[in-house]
């Protein structure tokens, strides 16, 4: 490679290493203060009962623990009424070879029913929610043959959800009738919490590991074009 092409290499490296800094800020700084106000506001809302839930105006914030009811005509076959439809995705790495993911393809929210203390609360149909905590899966298709990553064939279908008798904790705003919720978790609200701690530590470690290898990218690409450039 001659000295232009060299030079042109470095500053490309350079600019990665710019952009491994910005990613490690980016999950270091931003995601984790999103995070830690999301826990916040849920972790200073009050616990309610089904007669003080109903009692609140419109668009109030809440977050409530239950029994999720049986919804046999919203349920999958294995009894999941709130779910994540997900297809396991294979793709090439340069660094790694193959690897693999699940990918979420589709959200099931349907209209259902949360037990509360005192009574109970309708959780709203909705298309945009996240889904996490302790998760029941169930595998929907899996091919005879393909690619694998992990012992799991490229396209396999997977449902991770929520049946009726498991305990959920529900974070959304009231509406006339009922819940519209934004978030539904396996658990109580204390391993809610937990579960974002869990998160920040998470993301400041990947925030920490991105700044340092975009730091030493950024430190040899100059070392290097110094070099190119007194030898010049």
């Amino acid at each position: 490679m001659d000295k232009h092409g060299s030079r042109v290499g470095l500053i490309v490296l350079a600019v990665l290493g710019v952009a491994f800094v910005a990613i490690g800020i980016f999950a270091g700084v931003a995601q984790v203060a999103r995070t830690l106000r999301e826990a916040r506001l849920i972790e200073n809302l009050p616990e309610l009962d089904a007669p003080a839930l109903h009692s609140l105006a419109s668009d109030t914030l809440v977050a409530v623990t239950g029994i999720l009811e049986p919804n046999g005509d919203r349920a999958d076959a294995e009894g999941l009424i709130i779910y994540l439809e997900q297809a396991w995705a294979i793709e090439e790495s340069e660094d790694e070879g193959w690897e693999g993911a699940w990918e979420t393809v589709y959200r099931a929210m349907p209209t259902t029913t949360l037990t509360l203390t005192g009574g109970s609360v309708t959780l709203r149909y909705t298309g945009e929610i996240a889904i996490d905590g302790t998760l029941h899966e169930s595998r929907l298709y899996i091919p005879e043959q393909g690619r694998k990553v992990d012992d799991i064939i490229e396209g396999t279908l997977r449902h991770i959800g929520f049946k009726a008798g498991d305990h959920l904790t529900v974070v959304g705003t009231t509406t006339a009738a009922g819940i519209m919720p934004n978030r539904v978790f396996g658990g109580d609200r204390q391993a809610l919490l937990w579960h974002f701690e869990q998160r920040v530590v998470g993301l400041r470690i990947t925030g920490v590991i991105f700044d340092l290898v975009g730091l030493i990218l950024m430190v040899v690409a100059g070392v290097l074009l110094w070099r190119q450039r007194k030898a010049s």
